[in-house]
This record gives structure tokens, sequence and C-alpha cells, in this order.
């Protein structure tokens, strides 16, 4: 996310927005969730196929007030 366009104010309370992300578990690892375009292809032994190419990171801002999240899925 850009620096210039990421939230800075809450749209909810007006408290400040605070930088992070949402992770997933997987066996072992944790992974920065991330946006896939389209349906969910079933593959035969995983629930949907993704081509990784094709992924973007998902940067999450919180509400330091609310709680409110609001995430963007950029280019970078």
């Amino acid at each position: 996310m850009n620096p210039m366009t990421a939230p800075k104010v809450c749209v909810e309370c007006k408290s400040e927005m605070e930088e992070g992300f949402t992770v997933d578990f997987s066996h072992a690892n944790s992974l920065q969730t991330r946006w896939h375009r389209g349906k969910p292809a079933k593959g035969w032994v995983v629930e949907a196929k993704v081509k990784t190419e094709e992924m973007l990171r998902i940067t999450t801002y919180r509400c330091t007030g609310c709680g409110l999240l609001r995430s963007y899925a950029t280019n970078e």
C-alpha cells in the first residue's frame, strides 16, 4: 500500500489506524493472507487450486479505537 493513500483515520470513529496483516495457519506454517481473482477451482487433493503468481498480499489496517478492519490487496 502506498503510504500516501493508506488510511490514517478510522471512517467510523475517527481514531488512528495501525497497519498490520492477518495470518493464515497451515500445518507448521504461518502465512500472510493473500487475495486471488475469481472463484476457487476445486482440486483433486486440495480444497482450491490457485496460481500463486496471480496472488496479492493483503495489508490490513485496524482502528485503535473501535477495532474496524480495512483490508487492501495491492500489486506491491
